[in-house]
C-alpha cells in the first residue's frame, strides 16, 4: 500500500471528482452504480473527510478499498453501526476499538467522546495498523491511543493471514493457527482486561469487536473484566461462517454474556434494511433481543449491554 512520504501531507481529491461525487451525491438512485463508474479512473490516495453525521474527521482516502469508497460517497461508513455508536458514546466516555483496520470508527468515537475522553484502538495487521496511526496524526487526536497488537485469550504472538491488497475488501485479515494465507504476519496478542490494567483503565462504556471470526477468544480474554462490570457494553460483529460449528459458537457467547449479566439485542443487517440507510434514511436499527437460535442476515452486530446501560 502506498502512502506519501512524510506520512501525512495529502491533498484533497482533484476538482473534477469531487465536481462529480457531488453531482452523484444528488441522485435519487443508482448512486453506487453511478460511483463504482466514476472511480474506474484511478486516482492516488488524497484527503478527505467524513460526514458531521459521522464525527466530520479527515482520514487517507484510497479508492482501491471497498470501505473508503463508501465514506467517499456516503461521508460515512456502516450508517446503522455509526448512528448506534454516536448514540451510545458520550463527551468524557472511554471506548475501545478492537480490530479497528484503518480507524473509522476510532474516529467516530474520538469524535463523540471528545478531548476529555479516551479512545482505544487496537490493530495487528502492520499495514492496517499504520493506516490507523497516521490518521488519528492527521487528525491531532491526543485522547487516541493505538496499539499494534491482537486482542486474544493469552498472551504471546499469533499468526496473521492478512488480507489480499489486490482484492477490494482490506478488513478481513484473522488470526489462524497455521499459514493459509500468502500474506501472513507474526504479531503480538494479549487479553484485552491485561491491556487496559497496564493502561490504568477501568471503566469502559463501550467496546466494539470485529475480528473476522475471533469473538470467541476476545471474550474469553475479558472475561475479569466483565465479571466486575469493567464493561458496560460490547458491540460484536458476528463472523459465524467463520466458525467449525457455528450452532455452538453463537451459543457459547450468549451463555457467557448472560451469565455475566448482560442482554443481548440484534442489529438488523440485513439489505433490506441496510440500503436505506445508506441513502441517508433510517437512523438507528431496529434491534430485537438476540438469543442463540435468532436469525440473522448481512453482517449482523449484537449489542450486550448490563442492565441500566441499554440504549435509551
Amino acid at each position: 500500500m502506498s502512502r506519501e512520504p512524510d506520512g501525512g501531507a495529502l491533498r484533497a481529491g482533484p476538482l473534477w471528482f469531487r465536481a462529480a461525487r457531488a453531482a452523484i451525491r444528488q441522485l435519487p438512485v443508482g448512486r453506487f452504480r453511478a460511483f463504482t463508474w466514476l472511480v474506474k479512473v484511478p486516482l492516488p490516495p488524497f484527503e478527505d473527510r467524513l460526514g458531521d453525521d459521522a464525527g466530520g474527521m479527515a482520514y487517507r482516502c484510497d479508492l482501491r478499498y471497498t470501505a473508503n469508497r463508501e465514506m467517499c460517497l456516503t461521508g460515512r461508513y456502516a450508517p446503522r453501526e455509526t448512528a448506534l455508536l454516536r448514540a451510545l458514546l458520550k463527551p468524557g466516555d472511554t471506548f475501545v476499538d478492537v480490530g479497528a483496520n484503518l480507524g473509522y470508527f476510532t474516529l467516530v468515537g474520538a469524535a463523540a467522546v471528545g478531548a476529555g475522553g479516551r479512545v482505544v484502538a487496537l490493530e495487528p495487521d502492520p499495514r492496517m495498523a499504520a493506516e490507523l496511526e497516521e490518521n488519528v496524526r492527521r487528525n491531532r487526536l491526543a485522547q487516541v491511543h493505538t496499539v499494534r497488537a491482537a486482542a486474544f485469550d493469552r498472551r504471546g504472538t499469533a499468526t496473521l493471514a492478512g488480507y489480499d491488497e489486490d482484492a477490494g475488501n482490506w478488513g478481513v485479515s484473522r488470526l489462524q493457527s497455521a499459514p493459509a494465507s500468502p500474506t501472513t504476519f507474526t504479531v503480538e496478542c494479549a487479553p484485552l482486561d491485561d491491556l487496559l490494567d497496564e493502561m490504568g483503565i477501568e471503566d469502559v462504556p463501550l467496546v466494539k469487536i470485529d475480528v473476522e471470526g475471533a469473538e470467541q477468544a476476545v471474550l474469553r480474554g475479558m472475561r475479569a473484566g466483565l465479571a466486575r462490570g469493567r464493561y458496560r457494553r460490547v458491540l460484536v460483529e458476528l463472523h459465524p461462517w467463520e466458525y467449525a460449528d457455528r450452532e455452538a459458537a453463537v451459543r457459547e457467547m450468549v451463555e457467557e454474556m448472560e451469565a455475566f449479566g448482560f442482554r443481548g439485542l440484534l442489529a438488523d443487517s440485513s439489505p433490506a434494511a441496510v440500503r436505506p440507510a445508506l441513502y441517508g434514511r433510517g437512523g438507528l436499527p431496529p434491534m430485537v433481543p438476540f438469543a442463540a437460535d435468532t436469525p440473522a442476515a448481512g453482517w449482523p452486530h449484537v449489542l450486550w449491554a448490563l442492565p441500566g446501560s441499554e440504549l435509551s
